[in-house]
């Protein structure tokens, strides 16, 4: 596929390769299977096959900022002939942090999250230095790969999924402007959805939004409002989320910077990264057990 021919991304083979095991997940045009080297690699793996419609959209933002920590890691791709785009991928064992916060109400300690929100940033700061806006930033967008109590840097998240994702210097395609993350997104992209709004600002209000989400056990933000109308009314009136509990001052304190209506306002990430290192959340716990779980 031309848009993958820039990258050298090397090309394998299934039977040869790699094998393809049971389909973890389905979506429209896309579909991921648990997947299993033949050869002597280790990495464990999935397999993702996309329609050359998503391929077109989506798989030159997955190899433009491979190599990330933080970023889900494409290995290669497999040689096809029923028209789609194939990857290897790595595979996250405890799946998406959407899921997994509902699937384990554990204590956790704010200390993980704050490390855990560095990470996310410090992608979204490797994103945005390549000048893509990842369009739909939510915690269903984060794979959890580790989660340890006793060793704070030994947690580990990667960014997923850029469906949505475009490039600043490029008009993004037709498909991308009719698909807006309403509870997510920044309000200067509700009010016009032109192209222009679309920058690393409207991604940093969008974090703010997942660092809610997250402390909140993973609860659809104002899933109280059943229509998303009625949300988006409430955020182009400067009607934000309050504040989750329990958080710290220095988190909530990050969000509400992160949601200010003005984007030049809003701190880059490359300036949340530093806040999230500075911040002193060494003496709160999070009990999520005690919080309740949104259907």
């Amino acid at each position: 596929m031309a848009v993958l021919s820039k990258y050298n991304l090397e090309e394998y083979q299934y039977g040869v390769h790699v094998r393809k095991g049971h389909q973890l997940y389905m979506m429209s045009e896309k579909k991921i299977y648990f997947g299993q080297w033949i050869t002597s690699r280790n990495d464990a793996i999935v397999i993702v096959e996309m329609s050359e419609n998503i391929a077109k959209r989506e798989a030159k933002f997955y190899l433009e900022v491979n190599h990330h920590d933080y970023i889900i890691r494409t290995f290669a791709s497999v040689r096809n002939e029923l028209n789609l785009t194939i990857f290897i991928q790595e595979y996250a064992p405890q799946g998406d942090l959407a899921d997994y916060l509902i699937d384990n109400p554990s204590k956790f300690t704010l200390p993980i999250f704050a490390e855990m929100f560095l990470q996310i940033a410090d992608a979204m700061r490797h994103i945005a230095s390549k000048r893509i806006v990842h369009g739909d930033l939510g915690c269903r967008n984060v794979l959890v790969f580790r989660v340890d109590e006793t060793q704070l840097k030994n947690n580990l998240v990667k960014i997923t999924d850029f469906g949505l994702a475009r490039f600043i210097d490029q008009e993004a395609p037709r498909e991308n402007e009719s698909v807006v993350p309403i509870r997510y997104c920044a309000p200067e992209i509700l009010r016009t959805n032109r192209h222009s709004d679309y920058s690393e600002k409207s991604d940093v209000y969008s974090l703010g939004v997942l660092i809610w989400e997250a402390l909140s056990n993973s609860e659809i933000p104002y899933s109280t409002v059943d229509k998303d109308d009625v949300v988006k009314e409430m955020k182009l009136n400067n009607e934000n989320l309050t504040r989750p509990h329990p958080c710290s001052d220095g988190l909530w304190n990050l969000m509400k910077k992160c949601w200010h209506t003005n984007p030049d306002v809003r701190p880059s990430f490359e300036r949340i990264n530093e806040e999230l290192s500075e911040l002193d959340v060494s003496s709160n716990e999070v009990d999520l057990s005690s919080v309740a779980i949104h259907e």
